[in-house]
């Protein structure tokens, strides 16, 4: 009679004393259990043979309580995969042992956790944002600006002009379709030159340098436009729930705890450097073009405001009004249209 054998520690389940014994399979249907005051001979259906993971110990669980713990040799591998009655267990195994398989899993893994990112989180942020109530979103917006202030100095514009550029900016979100009334913030951009930043809650935030940068008011519009593009997109807030997911996905993959309690760091960041997407521009670009077709302003003075943008930038970085996606020239070739 043929049989499979392999050395183990018998335990009875009553007491954590083990014994030595030696374990049988006969005929493929019985297994005999054998040692000094052990004798048994149990079923192979009344057992449960445990997962075997690496070279930790492996087991055998007895119906009738108590179970077998085998060290992982040779003999125990072929006893125990005798034992197990379903294929599925030897296949589990055959993934566990085998490097490629390894490999595969982890590169499935990877695509997966990117596909998430740059596929789901945008989803999922946009319609968390849809369901952020606006004084909710306010509420960041003003937290955004106080962060700002510290980076930014109050206006030194005459009294005159800036009435001017808020009552510009009034009349031309007056014929836009957001949901709420905006409101323009003008400071003075040292260190960061001519620019302009959309905050949750839709608050927009303009440089001097960019005022003094335009030759004609209708280029403030387009300026004004884009960013209520933004504002009525919620992009900001989407792009900080996106962050906060990221933060939490890391945690979640990390166990790094930090991940979320720095993300408030983060977030003066994510303001100054939105680095929106090529959608996102794209959806702040049409915005802007369709409100000033609908205002009767000409789409050369986005395109004019856009170039003399690039320009003031030189060799430096690129202010969050351009971004460096979809590049210039083609949001130019899409103003000229």
């Amino acid at each position: 009679m043929s049989f499979l054998a392999a050395n183990a520690e018998y335990f009875d389940g009553c007491s954590s004393r083990s014994r030595p014994v030696e374990a049988r399979l006969c005929g493929n249907s019985v297994l005999q259990i054998r040692g000094e005051g052990v004798s048994l001979e149990v079923e192979r259906t009344a057992l449960r043979v445990g997962e075997r993971v690496g070279r930790a110990t492996w087991s055998v669980e007895l119906s009738g309580g108590g179970g077998l713990a085998f060290a992982p040799t040779a003999e125990a591998e072929a006893l125990l995969a005798a034992l197990e009655r379903r294929g599925a267990a030897r296949f589990v195994q055959s993934f566990e042992h085998s490097r490629r398989w390894a490999v595969a899993a982890l590169l499935l893994v990877v695509f997966a956790a990117w596909a998430f990112v740059v596929h789901g989180l945008p989803t999922l942020a946009a319609r968390g944002a849809a369901l952020v109530p606006h004084d909710v979103e306010l509420v960041l917006g003003e937290e955004g600006l106080r962060w700002l202030d510290e980076l930014l100095e109050p206006s030194a514009l005459d009294e005159d002009r800036k009435a001017a550029i808020v009552g510009l900016f009034a009349r031309a979100a007056s014929t836009m379709p957001l949901p709420s009334a905006p409101r323009l913030e003008l400071r003075r951009g040292e260190g960061i030159g001519a620019n302009a930043f959309a905050l949750p809650g839709g608050i927009v935030v303009m440089t001097d340098e960019l005022v003094e940068l335009s030759r004609h008011d209708d280029e403030l519009v387009a300026v004004f436009a884009h960013e209520l593009g933004h504002v009525f997109h919620r992009h900001t807030l989407r792009r900080l729930l996106q962050s906060s997911a990221v933060a939490l996905l890391a945690t979640l993959v990390t166990s790094d705890i930090s991940s979320v309690t720095t993300l408030g760091t983060t977030i003066p960041t994510v303001l100054l450097e939105a680095g929106f997407s090529r959608e996102m521009e794209r959806e702040a670009d049409d915005f802007a073009l369709t409100t000033m077709d609908a205002a009767g302003v000409g789409h050369e003075h986005f395109a004019a405001i856009l170039e003399r943008l690039e320009a003031s930038t030189g060799s430096g970085s690129i202010p969050e009004f351009l971004s460096s996606h979809p590049s210039t020239r083609a949001r130019v070739e899409n103003a000229n249209r």
